[in-house]
């Protein structure tokens, strides 16, 4: 599948000068990441439709390195590394390299803080094989550059024509190395 960065506009139709592609999900949609003003970082969806959709802006100038987001486009995960103007706010404290989040993006805006640890970490929601989805859970990978891995069991419930995040079930760690 090609795509030609020209395609790229933001929910507005504005054209978006530096996209920066982060990930390609199994079905194909493409997650990317672009600078907005004020030095804020935006996410949006590319999908089968050819259809660009904006999920999330942080306030922020961020260094995303990963993110993925569930067969119901209800929830993203997304890494990124803090930066040395982090660090400098918390003098004597130890600040994670990366923060690993969960962000409920429709309707809601609830973010949970998955991971903050000083290895980066690669998120990746797993895709069923048949295309029937359930929306009682998501499973989500999280991918240590230390070698290991987490699964994670998300359980959600459906309230009206809303997703949302029920409770985390207990994660299973996996040695890759």
């Amino acid at each position: 599948r090609c795509i030609h960065v020209c395609l790229f506009l933001d929910a507005w139709g504005n054209h978006l000068e530096t996209p920066l592609i982060i990930n390609v999900e199994r079905n194909g949609n493409v997650l990317y990441t672009w600078k907005g003003p004020q030095e804020c970082t935006n996410v949006g969806l590319y999908d089968d439709d050819k259809k660009n959709q904006h999920l999330y802006t942080f306030e922020k100038d961020l260094q995303v390195i990963s993110c993925s987001i569930n067969c119901e486009k209800t929830l993203l995960a997304i890494s990124f590394l803090q930066t040395t103007q982090e660090e400098k706010k918390f003098l004597f404290q130890t600040v994670p390299k990366c923060l690993t989040l969960l962000i409920e993006i429709h309707p809601l805006n609830n973010v949970k803080v998955l991971k903050a640890v000083d290895s980066c970490i690669r998120v990746q929601f797993l895709y069923p094989l048949t295309d029937k989805t359930s929306w009682s859970d998501s499973c989500l990978l999280l991918i240590s550059e230390d070698k290991y891995a987490e699964k994670l069991d998300i359980k959600t419930v459906r309230e009206g024509d809303r997703v949302v995040c029920c409770n985390f079930l207990p994660f299973g760690l996996f040695c890759c190395g």
